[in-house]
């Protein structure tokens, strides 16, 4: 079982390696295999459909996106601390893994076509959503934010997270100049947030 279950994490990492290069067209049995150097009837074996590799892979990058998150924010104690380490965390994480933050984004963007993955990715949104705004309300009760309703809490949290998306993307991209600072960028965007979430501005 263990084997197994090794075997089909190595397929799935195949896939996102794939994707991050040539995009979720590049995702074929015959590519994956390639990849790992196995046979096509292997690939097929793990993952009968098409569809349900592509899923595994993007539930892979959740995963691992969220556990960064959890990570970031495990000593911490303020929620002003935690709401920022969260933020943080999704910057490094493009950074350092690019593969799954292409991958993620390319998933994004296929959510507005594809009914399954969109489920995949509101569960990803709400659990997120969620967590900022429990931090936001613990915030309020020590004084570290502004007082605020619970639709006003709900609608800042998707705000952080909107934001957090097209600075990920902006960091994936190819068009940076060779002197770009990507840790200079990260500790404006994260001052940023501690600006607007003090000031709600």
């Amino acid at each position: 079982m263990r084997k197994a279950e090794a075997r089909k994490t190595e397929l799935v990492e195949a896939g996102i390696w794939l994707c991050a290069r040539s995009g979720l067209d590049s995702i074929s049995y015959e590519a994956v295999a390639r990849r790992v150097g196995v046979t096509r009837q292997l690939v097929l074996h793990h993952f009968p459909q098409r569809d349900a590799f592509l899923a595994a892979m993007f539930e892979r990058v959740r995963g691992e996106v969220q556990e960064s998150a959890v990570r970031a924010m495990e000593f911490l104690h303020t929620p002003e601390e935690r709401v920022s380490a969260y933020y943080r965390s999704g910057l490094e994480f493009v950074w350092a893994k690019e593969d799954f933050a292409r991958t993620w984004i390319q998933f994004i963007a296929t959510c507005s076509t594809r009914l399954e993955f969109r489920k995949i990715h509101s569960e990803f949104l709400a659990k997120g959503t969620e967590r900022l705004q429990g931090l936001l309300e613990a915030g309020e009760r020590l004084g570290q934010f502004p007082k605020a309703s619970a639709l006003e809490r709900k609608r800042l949290a998707q705000m952080i997270q909107v934001h957090l998306a097209g600075n990920c993307v902006f960091l994936t991209s190819q068009v940076h100049p060779k002197d770009f600072d990507r840790a200079a960028f990260i500790e404006h965007a994260v001052q940023e947030l501690r600006r607007r979430l003090v000031g709600r501005v």
